[in-house]
């Protein structure tokens, strides 16, 4: 018996052993379609006549060329690649948003994305809350996890409130 718990004991700390840490580059741009996306990129999808989409969406760009989005209700924080996640819209539906970020800051935003991206999709929560997200407010705690103060918002920030921030500026692909 105390064979087999130390057995056990040791696979505990011999299996955490093997999970590889992230590691980033600050500096790393990501081209497609001939525009370069920077890690911190908030891209912006326009609005849309469905009762799904009419607020619009927003999705952050990081480290690897991926981007991580809460999407909707039933799912969490979902990573894609930035070449599968922009084959779903058009140029003429996508904004840019890009802050001027310190190289440091753009590492920080890596590992918020990961920090905040085991969450559950909730809607009614305080906008610093950090136990559930929306694709907006997860943009918002991590940009105001930086330090950066986007805007005095009052309960819920909307993909276009981020549009309206004078922290980002306005890229057409």
């Amino acid at each position: 018996m105390k064979k087999i718990l130390l057995i056990l004991f040791m696979l505990q700390f011999i299996s955490c052993s093997n999970i590889p840490k992230p590691s980033f580059t600050s500096g790393r741009k990501f081209e497609h379609q001939g525009f370069s996306f920077e890690v911190g990129d908030v891209i912006l999808v326009k609005k849309r006549a469905n009762p799904f989409a009419m607020f619009g969406h927003c999705a952050i760009v990081y480290d690897d060329g991926k981007v991580a989005e809460y999407p909707r209700y039933g799912y969490g924080c979902i990573s894609s690649s930035l070449p599968d996640w922009l084959s779903y819209f058009s140029k003429k539906e996508i904004i840019v948003l890009r802050a001027n970020l310190t190289g440091t800051q753009k590492e920080e935003i890596n590992f918020l994305v990961y920090k905040y991206s085991k969450y559950k999709y909730g809607v009614i929560h305080s906008k610093l809350a950090s136990d559930e997200f929306y694709c907006s407010s997860y943009i918002y705690k991590i940009y105001y996890d930086l330090g950066i103060k986007i805007s005095d918002f009052k309960f819920l920030i909307l993909p276009y409130d981020l549009y309206k921030s004078p922290v980002f500026t306005k890229l057409s692909l």
